[in-house]
């Protein structure tokens, strides 16, 4: 009979000789690393922070932010095109979301209800409406 070792050979147990070494892969091929998909890239491009100014300091925000927050400002200084942006934003949002959890868009009102609350707002401050598209079918 053969000497009996601390070691045994077996299933799981390789020899001391053939296992890994300390930083060596199983599989030094492997897998390749892939490539990013241009979802992946627009996603990192938004959420890279840039500096904007707001009330006169400086303030670090994500581009997607910052974008939003542009066409928010144009909204509200009477640009009927950022209005539309903006409602067709609203529109998606309920849409995609179901309910709202911040609680401002809880509304479930109609978009063209919206657009017709909007023009009538613009035509009151002598701005101009042809930015506003309306739905279809309403009149």
């Amino acid at each position: 009979m053969s000497e009996k070792s601390d070691y045994e050979v077996g299933y799981g147990k390789a020899p001391k000789d053939k296992r890994f070494k300390p930083g060596q892969s199983g599989n030094p091929k492997g897998r390749p690393k892939g490539r990013k998909s241009a979802v992946t890239i627009l996603e990192d491009l938004f959420l890279k922070k840039i500096t904007i100014r707001e009330g006169g300091k400086p303030r670090k925000v994500t581009r997607l932010e910052a974008m939003c927050l542009r066409v928010l400002n144009d909204s509200a200084k009477g640009d009927p095109r950022a209005t539309d942006q903006v409602l067709k934003l609203i529109t998606l949002m309920q849409s995609t979301s179901g309910q709202s959890e911040g609680g401002a868009i809880d509304d479930p009102s109609d978009p063209a209800d919206d657009l017709e609350t909007i023009s009538r707002f613009l035509e009151l401050h002598d701005l101009p409406t042809d930015g506003l598209r309306k739905e279809q079918g309403d009149d």
